[in-house]
């Protein structure tokens, strides 16, 4: 059963064209099921629209196994793993399984275990099973086993999976364990949970220098073999106790700690093949651990990214740090700009701003030009309001936006 809706709009039809379709010619009429994606206007839309796309899609296209899972596939590799990114966001923890199909096209399928669709019907509504689903889990209960001292809670914020491989590495490696106080990371879970701020050292250990003045102590993972950061820190004023590090060359297989600031420095072209995977990776450990994650990725020479579409749909934020250019178009490394490119749920309606910066090469300190002409008492309470202020420096006229965004 179905509802056709007709509405005979020239601006409607034109709007559908643009931002639903993303048409980008006039001779365009149609998208295939090969074609289609989530539009942009949608995947970077508020909660709320989140929300009520997956509940049409789900309605839709889903069906229910014998086993109790909720299921759906797609023809379209694109639009199962936006499906897939969409659905963690929401704490909805799901299998994604890939295959090749008719005339070699990729179909995706995401199954949600019964676990996690006592969750899924919790957050939306889903008309069309209501009557199976309470006769199908009526009276139903899971139990789980108790996992050494630790217990579930009905909202997990982990879960159990079967170990797929286990492999035994007899060469010596560098094993990294990382524990720290949790109650010293008293953070915004709303923003921080979710969220990525995805730029190298300077700037890195600049917010690492603002985070400190904070009394929070960060961690920073080094991606590249022959980092300066411990120079830089230095310059900075950071000794060897006031963060902790590490050198880590597999991001894949990163593991955050819980509920803390961690630097990622940085993402390498070589790896941006796989950038769907690994942003995907960070937004489950963020999910699991909470906490507020930054990850720094190499720039083109134009200045853009080289994975832009991939890089721009997982994260809350998205920034990127250029220098100026003078007069003869020469690069100027004392004086840049951060480009805002991405908010997600902004309190206004920006969602693009510039926040002018000056670098002092002695100092290695990024400051940004309009602090520099505040006096040196307010200088000093700028620096220690609040999170927010110290992690992204903002200008007089973003300051408020920056401070409702992110919740300060």
């Amino acid at each position: 059963n179905c509802t056709r809706i007709a509405v005979n709009s020239v601006i409607f039809y034109s709007f559908v064209r643009k931002y639903l379709f993303e048409f980008k010619n006039n001779k365009q009429v149609n998208l295939k099921s090969v074609d289609r994606f989530i539009p942009s206007i949608i995947f970077k839309g508020k909660r709320s629209i989140h929300k009520s796309f997956i509940e049409g899609l789900y309605n839709c296209e889903s069906w229910l196994t014998k086993n109790k899972t909720l299921t759906i596939g797609l023809s379209n590799e694109k639009l199962i793993k936006q499906l897939h990114v969409l659905l963690l966001n929401f704490g909805i923890i799901s299998t994604l399984s890939l295959k090749k199909g008719h005339k070699s096209r990729i179909v995706g399928r995401i199954s949600i275990s019964p676990e996690f669709f006592d969750k899924f019907i919790k957050i939306f509504t889903f008309v069309k099973y209501t009557k199976v689903i309470w006769k199908k889990f009526k009276n139903k209960t899971y139990h789980l086993q108790r996992v050494g001292k630790n217990q579930f809670t009905e909202e997990p914020s982990f879960y159990l999976d079967k170990i797929i491989k286990k492999t035994i590495i007899k060469e010596e490696k560098y094993v990294y364990d990382f524990n720290i106080e949790s109650k010293k990371y008293k953070i915004n879970n709303q923003f921080w949970s979710n969220g990525f701020i995805s730029h190298n050292s300077h700037v890195a250990l600049n917010i690492i220098k603002q985070l400190v003045e904070q009394k929070i102590k960060p961690y920073y993972l080094n991606l590249e073999a022959g980092n300066r950061f411990a120079k830089i820190a230095k310059q900075l004023g950071l000794k060897d106790t006031d963060f902790f590090n590490a050198t880590h060359f597999s991001p894949e297989s990163i593991e955050l700690e819980d509920k803390a600031i961690t630097i990622i420095d940085w993402l390498l072209p070589k790896d941006y093949a796989e950038t769907d995977k690994l942003f995907q990776h960070f937004a489950e450990q963020l999910f699991r651990h909470g906490g507020l994650l930054f990850v720094f990725v190499q720039l083109r020479n134009s200045g853009e990214f080289f994975a832009k579409d991939m890089v721009a749909m997982f994260p809350a934020f998205v920034c990127r740090y250029l220098y100026d250019k003078n007069a003869q178009g020469e690069e100027t490394p004392e004086t840049g700009t951060f480009h805002v490119d991405y908010v997600r749920e902004p309190k206004q309606n920006r969602k693009r701003f510039i926040i002018p910066c000056k670098y002092g090469f002695e100092t290695r300190r990024l400051t940004r030009t309009d602090e520099l002409d505040m006096p040196a008492e307010n200088n000093a309470i700028t620096e220690t309001k609040s999170h927010t202020e110290g992690i992204i420096e903002v200008n007089a006229e973003s300051e408020q936006f920056i401070k409702e965004t992110l919740g300060g």
